[in-house]
């Protein structure tokens, strides 16, 4: 009688595969439900406070503009206006800040997707730079979001402001456009 050794390396093959298998199943079961049980335990949610962090990096001196002159005389300077609650209008923006920023905007229309722009230290800071889409001009709407944040790792934000009723940015009743000033 010829010895055929298939059949019983293909049911063990099977047994094994399905072992492991379920291994990982139960595995990925038990993992998940700690992690559930972990995130409900309200000791463990991490809270972010703000006033608590310190400011670890120095602030570069400003390097001079070939385009601007970034005296204080020359800079674009915020409104005192009062808020226009009904403006729809351009948006300029200024960076009068040391530290490259990424302005991130999230219009009121829940169609349209979020949009952002990075700025270079003290960018625009003297006449502001008007801001577009990249197929079509920008238009901010009242109850449109804002939030500015640096990129060099300082943890700085500024915001969020809500066009319309924060007190940034602010209408320009002169030329119609929503400024938005970074400042230090």
């Amino acid at each position: 009688m010829k010895f055929r050794p298939y059949p019983g390396i293909w049911v063990a093959g099977a047994i094994i595969v399905l072992s492991l298998g379920f291994r990982q199943l139960w595995l990925n079961t038990c993992i998940s439900s700690t992690e559930f049980e972990q995130s409900l335990d309200p000791d463990n949610v991490p809270v972010f406070i703000p006033s608590t962090i310190p400011d670890s990096t120095p602030n570069p001196t400003p390097t001079p503009s070939l385009t601007e002159n970034a005296t204080p005389e020359n800079r674009l300077k915020p409104s005192s206006e009062p808020v226009s609650r009904g403006q729809e209008a351009a948006f300029r923006v200024s960076n009068q800040s040391n530290h490259p920023v990424r302005i991130a905007w999230r219009s009121r229309s829940p169609t349209s997707e979020p949009v952002h722009w990075d700025f270079a230290p003290q960018e625009g800071s003297v006449n502001g730079l008007m801001l577009s889409l990249p197929d079509t001009d920008l238009t901010l709407q009242p109850g449109d979001i804002l939030i500015v944040f640096a990129q060099d790792g300082s943890r700085r934000y500024w915001g969020p402001y809500i066009v319309g009723k924060t007190a940034s940015p602010t209408w320009n009743s002169q030329v119609e456009e929503w400024q938005l000033f970074v400042q230090p």
